[in-house]
């Protein structure tokens, strides 16, 4: 039986993320852990197509990997932020580097946050929900 804080429902729900991750397995269990909070997730699994689900789909918040195949996070987040249709969508990066050093280049590409795996799942709920509450209204 799992406890959920208050805080953990509170979360908005009927949101999209779009989740852009190449590793099938964390992939899977992110749009199970993500789909259980109320979220709609669309998954891709390279650079390239991120950057057309962004525009075809137009999701609340973009939670990428930084090492994809194609576009890395850091190109997909530069792309979003350029386009003015896009600009506004919140970018999570994830990634197995640690280092000060990715974050800042993440924050510097306009990426909202950063969060280096393996993470805390709660601290990844927590992060979504903090960048979908501070965000202005998309539509």
């Amino acid at each position: 039986m799992h406890n959920y804080s208050v805080e953990t429902e509170m979360i908005p729900m009927n949101k999209t993320i779009l989740l852009i991750e190449d590793d099938k397995i964390l992939q899977e269990l992110l749009t199970q852990l993500l789909s259980r909070q109320g979220y709609t997730v669309i998954g891709c699994r390279d650079g390239a197509m991120a950057v057309e689900y962004v525009v075809r789909f137009g999701p609340d918040l973009i939670l990428s990997d930084l090492t994809l195949p194609g576009f890395n996070g850091l190109e997909i987040t530069r792309m979003v932020r350029s386009d003015p249709v896009t600009a506004k969508i919140p970018v999570l990066i994830m990634s197995a580097h640690a280092a000060a050093d990715y974050k800042k280049n993440a924050t510097d590409a306009g990426a909202n946050d950063y969060i280096a795996k393996p993470f805390n799942v709660n601290d990844l709920k927590k992060k979504i929900a903090e960048i979908l509450d501070s965000a202005p209204s998309l539509s």
